[in-house]
């Protein structure tokens, strides 16, 4: 950095300091600090997918001079190169639309300074045409908007270039009307606030009473999807957008609409997928940073945290059959996952019903039980409680093959409009709360009654029970009552089932199976989340008579009345693996990768 930007970069390390302060007592708004790190490889990300777009045969030189750069070293580049990208990138239009104290503009801006001090001249007139012209920036927060400000005045002054900066907007970028032309940037860059609907419905009711809103909203989205829309609608056609966020929308319910749309309309060209990896100190988030353009792509390119590239994947291919979007680095992985498609013979659903726990609406206080009651409270409640009372699981009492037989905890099933007036005088203390869950209100349940207490049979009969979220493809088979909550799944067999319960329950705890709920379920940091959505898809393969003979054979011993030893169940495992894997077709090579997952 050229030493006349010392002052510049001491008032930038303050505000740095400052407002990540403000921003750790804000953390209701979903507002995080951007990383200095971050801010450049989204920098590096944008113009590396316009410069794609626009000037392809810049891009590779672009990467070789400058990804030290954009990681934190020191930029190396000649006087000639430094002018050609200054010709190819100063016109650009940029804008960050929840800007907040504008460091990803203020990393865009570093870099044109830059390459303004390699040149011979070092004139910094087209500096002041972008702070004129070209650079934007939104944000809700008047305080932020006034330390950006700062910032720019102090960029202009070390400068000595005569320009008012006025592009700095303090309001709702989604809704609110500025002097800006839709439809007119060649860069968006943003880190938008991260929050759901629940606790900040006042956020999304002023959204969705525009039209904005009404035409992009759906149920269980997050706040920053708004966002992805609006960037595309200030997009100019050719433009490149580049955004950090949650990872989450690639396989949420809540957003099939987006997916739909991104699918579409509005493509991912590029992605660094973070996982399990934390890229904030103030916010546990599993993020991913992408770029997106309305120009229809053929692939979309994977990329490190150190932004090599991993893998060109064909755009379609990261979208699988139930439009949830997936980001497989492995080629192996990636040809497991294809023949398990391919050799499908049918999909749970086709065979299998797919059910939720109990949803009580108040399991308990923290004074004590509502719906859901410890041993000891149990022998406190009227008698008139006990015929109702079942035994109530925990997702973690679900492992693979079996679930623990025991339980601290009783479920009061009541599903009956009409009830003893000893329970009712039990639930008194409750009633005003019990009276506000929403199927209350809409005289679909009575105040005493469950939310949705769901069939008996449901929790009865023969079945396969699932945690909600685990470790690993915990599947456990179950013939006693089982009553549990909306965080476990129930499967149970429909008429025309051919494989028994036992044998499915085997083969659903294969590694094969493992792999693929990692990839084609909902992830959560390194849980899986298996909703119903991701269990109903699962790919059943046909086995051979052989194959059969030694699942069913395992399964005989394996639900037997004693357990087998821990060796012999190890030794059951990869009999398991092996017919599972036989049955897919997989190759040697595939076969020892799936053999090496623990």
């Amino acid at each position: 950095m050229n030493p006349k930007f010392d002052g510049y970069m001491l008032l930038k390390n303050q505000y740095d300091t400052e407002y990540q302060i403000v921003e750790k007592s804000k953390m209701s708004t979903g507002t995080v600090y951007t990383p200095k790190l971050l801010a450049n490889q989204m920098v590096f990300l944008a113009i590396k997918n316009h410069l794609r777009n626009h000037q392809p045969h810049l891009e590779s030189l672009f990467v070789e001079q400058f990804k030290t750069y954009f990681s934190g070293g020191a930029m190396k580049i000649t006087s000639n190169d430094a002018k050609v990208f200054l010709e190819v990138i100063a016109p650009l239009r940029i804008i960050d639309l929840s800007c907040g104290t504008g460091l990803l503009l203020l990393a865009y801006v570093e870099y044109i300074i830059e390459l303004i001090s390699v040149t011979e001249d070092h004139s910094y007139d087209l500096l002041r045409q972008i702070l004129k012209d070209q650079l934007f920036a939104i944000d809700i927060n008047p305080i932020a908007i006034h330390a950006f400000k700062d910032l720019i005045d102090e960029i202009i002054t070390a400068t000595g270039i005569a320009v008012d900066f006025d592009n700095a907007f303090v309001g709702n970028s989604l809704i609110d009307h500025f002097p800006i032309a839709l439809y007119s940037f060649d860069l968006i860059l943003g880190n938008p606030p991260y929050i759901g609907e629940k606790g900040h419905l006042d956020w999304f009711s002023v959204i969705k009473e525009t039209e904005f809103g009404r035409r992009y909203y759906e149920g269980k989205m997050d706040y920053f999807y708004f966002f992805i829309y609006k960037g595309y609608e200030y997009l100019k056609d050719e433009g490149t957008l580049c955004y950090l966020t949650s990872n989450y929308f690639f396989t949420a319910d809540g957003a099939n609409q987006l997916r739909n749309f991104m699918r579409n309309e509005f493509h991912i060209s590029n992605v660094i997928d973070y996982g399990n990896e934390r890229v904030f100190e103030t916010k546990k988030l599993h993020a991913a940073l992408y770029t997106m353009q309305k120009r229809e792509i053929k692939t979309t390119t994977l990329y490190n945290m150190n932004l090599n590239p991993i893998r060109e994947m064909a755009y379609d291919s990261i979208f699988d059959d139930n439009m949830t979007i997936h980001f497989v680095e492995d080629t192996i992985v990636a040809n497991i996952i294809g023949k398990m498609k391919l050799r499908a013979d049918f999909r749970l659903m086709d065979c299998c019903n797919v059910n939720q726990g109990i949803v009580t609406g108040a399991d308990r206080t923290p004074e004590g039980g509502i719906f859901v009651y410890t041993n000891e409270e149990v022998q406190e409640l009227p008698n008139s409680f006990h015929e109702y009372l079942k035994p109530f699981y925990k997702n973690s009492s679900i492992k693979h093959f079996y679930h623990e037989n025991t339980t601290p905890y009783f479920v009061a099933y009541l599903n009956s409009d009409t009830v003893h007036d000893e329970i009712l005088q039990a639930l008194e203390p409750f009633k005003e709360k019990l009276s506000r869950r929403r199927e209350v209100v809409n005289a679909v349940r009575k105040w005493h009654m469950l939310t949705w207490p769901r069939k008996r049979t449901i929790f009865e009969s023969e079945k396969i029970v699932v945690p909600q979220r685990a470790k690993s493809n915990y599947f456990a088979y179950s013939d006693k009552p089982f009553y549990a909550s909306a965080d476990i799944y129930y499967i149970s067999s429909k008429s025309n089932m051919a494989l028994p319960l036992k044998v499915l329950t085997v083969i659903l705890n294969s590694k094969a199976y493992f792999l693929w709920l990692k990839f084609n379920g909902k992830k959560k940091g390194n849980l899986l989340e298996l909703y119903a959505t991701p269990l109903k898809n699962i790919p059943i393969p046909k086995f051979t008579i052989r194959h059969i003979k030694v699942l069913e054979g395992l399964s005989i011993e394996l639900f037997s009345e004693e357990k087998p030893s821990v060796e012999r169940l190890g030794n059951m495992k990869k009999k398991i693996d092996e017919c599972v894997m036989d049955a897919f077709e997989f190759s040697e090579e595939e076969k020892i990768y799936l053999q090496s997952i623990e």
